[in-house]
Formats: structure tokens, C-alpha cells, sequence
């Protein structure tokens, strides 16, 4: 083996481990995780869509992800760090897990700015919800949306690269 596919692997590697063992996962028992669980809103696709139009009047951050997708973990902390900086901008956060003690473990201990959501039905019900807000959103995570005062998506990412996007925005439209 080359030195450049073992230095590819060795990265390939080396992100695994950083998603699923370098950040906290696993709380210090089940029950706590089962403890933690509860404290996660379950919602439909409607309810989120309410959601959604309840915050009409303000910027928001829309932020979908599954706490066993690589990408979604390595860019969670992004959107906590967002929901910081700017505390007045409404955030949702919908996990669309299937997973839900998985999904506890990932989030307990984070000390959250907001409160989680799970999916409570399943995501291609709420593509089909977001949709009619003009949320092209297609099972693919993390997917993260700013939608403006008159609740128009300007601004969507789907994976990585929107941390920096979104938070200039934010503070242009302060």
C-alpha cells in the first residue's frame, strides 16, 4: 500500500472515530438516556409546519439532522454555537431519528439553547410538509434552512459549509 492511500484511510478513519467516539455519546447509564428522552418534544410533520408558521415575523434557523449521520454530528455543534451567538433568532431543531435512545445519548450533557424535536412520522411526510413552504427538503442531513421575516426560505445547505453563511447573515440582518 502507497503512503497516499494509507494517509486517505488513516483520515477516513480518524473522522470516524471523531464522529462516533470523540464526542460525547453515551450518557452514564440507559436509564439516564431514557431520562434524557424525555425531555425531547415529539412532533408530527404538521406540528412542525406550525411551528415554522408561528415564528412568521422573525428570521429563524431551521436545522434537520440524524444523530447517527456522520455529517449531522460533526456539524451539530455549529448550530449550538448559532443558537448562542444569536439568542434572539428562533431556532427548531427536528431530528428525524428512528433511534430514540441513540438520539438521548447524543444530546444529553450538551447544555442545548433550545429544545429538541423528534419526528414522530416519517421524513418523506415532512418533505411533503415542507414543501409547501418551499423547504425542498428530500431525507438528506443535516439539512438547515434561515427563512426570512415573511417566512420565505433565503438561505438552505444541505451537509456542510453553511456555520459561516448563516451566522454573516445574521448578523447583516440584525
Amino acid at each position: 500500500m502507497n503512503i497516499k492511500k494509507f494517509l486517505v484511510i488513516l483520515i477516513i478513519l480518524a473522522g470516524f472515530w471523531y464522529a462516533f467516539f470523540g464526542q460525547k455519546m453515551l450518557p452514564v447509564s440507559e436509564s439516564s438516556a431514557e431520562a434524557y428522552l424525555k425531555t425531547i418534544k415529539k412532533v408530527k410533520s404538521p406540528d412542525v409546519l406550525q411551528l415554522i408558521q408561528d415564528k412568521k415575523g422573525h428570521l429563524q434557523l431551521v436545522h434537520i439532522f440524524k444523530s447517527n449521520c456522520i455529517l449531522c454530528r460533526i456539524y451539530f455543534q455549529d448550530i449550538v454555537d448559532t443558537a448562542r451567538q444569536y439568542p434572539e433568532i428562533p431556532v427548531i431543531v427536528i431530528a428525524t431519528d428512528r433511534h430514540p435512545l441513540l438520539l438521548a445519548s447524543f444530546l444529553s450533557g450538551r447544555n442545548l439553547p433550545f429544545t429538541p424535536l423528534m419526528l414522530d412520522d416519517s421524513p418523506e411526510s415532512l418533505a411533503g410538509a415542507l414543501k409547501t413552504i418551499d423547504m425542498h427538503y428530500d431525507d438528506n442531513e443535516p439539512y438547515t434552512v434561515v427563512i426570512d421575516r415573511n417566512g420565505q426560505v433565503i438561505e438552505f445547505s444541505v451537509g456542510s459549509g453553511f456555520a459561516s453563511r448563516i451566522s454573516s447573515y445574521f448578523e447583516e440582518k440584525k
